[in-house]
């Protein structure tokens, strides 16, 4: 029997949108029940408002008892660790996230560290970003600006297991090679406003074919809830073996 080729877990960036009922959450959904309903549906989700706000214990208490098992979260890291230009210690803002997080458990798949155009390449302040993240978390990070492309960031990613976000929208297609599996792990972010089913396809071969680890798929929030749908659609399209959907089983 063949090795089953690593999963790829796909979802939007965010689930709190009353806008897609009943495009994607039936009618009659209640707020508080908007994620149970989407992890119904899809197998992981990205979390975007943590970029703005640390997460509480109770707060990632509650996502985990409403995700059935084998959900996964991939939750933003707060401005705070990326955004500015100066170095500071990280290490009290990742031990609260770190905090915050725990009763996440396995549930939580990655944290996306988002560069934003304004922050140039520094190799020092990534190396004491990466070494302060608890060595069991996986790191995904996304550099806006341009000189954040060379070999010596992608020597510290590899050293420290983290990836590089795969970003590809309308204005910035990704590279061809993007999704070369060196970093064992992939974390991809589909924001055109459209994606054909051959596009789809075409995106869960390249995802498959360099997966060494689960990969993790978000598309964008639209008002029309185009987003869920292109993740079910990559779902449905990639191999039963190179695809996960959540788990039937209760939530916790």
């Amino acid at each position: 029997m063949g090795v089953s080729a690593p999963a790829i877990l796909a979802g939007t960036s965010g689930f709190a949108y009353r806008e897609w009922i009943p495009a994607f959450y039936p009618p009659g959904t209640k707020t508080k029940g908007l994620l149970a309903a989407y992890a119904a549906r899809l197998p992981a989700v990205e979390l975007n408002h943590t970029f703005y706000r640390m997460p509480t214990v109770a707060a990632a208490r509650d996502w985990r008892a409403q995700a059935p098992v084998g959900f996964r979260f991939a939750v933003k890291a707060p401005m705070s660790l990326t955004v500015r230009k100066t170095a500071f210690d990280p290490a009290p803002v990742v031990a609260e996230l770190h905090k915050a997080l725990a009763p996440l458990g396995d549930a939580l798949g990655g944290i996306f560290l988002q560069f934003p155009a304004h922050v140039a390449a520094d190799a020092a302040r990534l190396d004491e970003l990466l070494a302060a993240m608890p060595r069991d978390w996986r790191c995904a990070c996304e550099f806006e600006h341009p000189s954040w492309g060379s070999a010596a960031t992608a020597e510290l990613l590899v050293r420290h297991g983290a990836t590089r976000v795969v970003h590809d929208d309308d204005d910035t297609p990704a590279d061809a090679d993007a999704t070369e599996p060196m970093y064992g792990w992939q974390y991809v972010r589909l924001r055109r406003r459209a994606y054909s089913d051959d596009a789809l396809a075409a995106w869960g071969r390249r995802i498959a074919a360099a997966a060494r680890a689960p990969s993790f798929v978000f598309f964008r929030h639209e008002a029309t809830a185009s987003g869920p749908r292109f993740a079910q659609r990559l779902l449905a399209l990639a191999p039963r073996s190179q695809s996960a959907r959540a788990s039937r089983r209760s939530p916790r």
